[in-house]
């Protein structure tokens, strides 16, 4: 017999509202339930109680161990920026690899470029030179 707020069945019967048998919902916080037992705040509303995980170091140099308590919430905070960090450093390695690649054809453009240059300076001296030649034929 299971907690009817979950849906999964009844336990023990009751008197219905109109006067017959009906099933009685299992309390929550009861064994087989599957909820915790609710627990007021301070301010009277009623609340689940924090879930707490416990870490527990063994280390194999000495016989004593470390013991930690943390909240679901920290865990999810620590495995959000966890998560967060690889991504960023996954992208800024990618950017990185990236200008430099582009650095390197940029660099690679520019020698090409220089290199242009100079031949079209020295055609262009050549092409004054055969001009100067052609002015003085005619």
């Amino acid at each position: 017999m299971i907690c009817a707020r979950k849906g999964r069945g009844f336990r023990g019967v009751a008197e219905g509202p109109w006067g017959g048998v009906a099933p009685r919902p299992q309390a929550h916080g009861s064994p087989r339930c599957g909820l915790r037992a609710w627990e007021k705040s301070a301010h009277g509303a009623k609340r689940m109680p924090k879930r707490e995980h416990t870490i527990i170091f063994l280390p194999h140099a000495r016989a004593r161990f470390r013991q930690f308590r943390v909240s679901s919430r920290l865990l999810w905070s620590l495995g959000i920026c966890f998560g967060l960090s690889v991504l960023l450093g996954v992208t800024f390695s990618a950017l990185w690899v990236r200008s430099i690649r582009k650095n390197t054809e940029v660099t690679a453009i520019l020698a090409e470029n220089s290199g242009l240059r100079s031949r079209a300076a020295l055609t262009n001296a050549r092409l004054e030179t055969i001009e100067k030649m052609l002015a003085m034929l005619l």
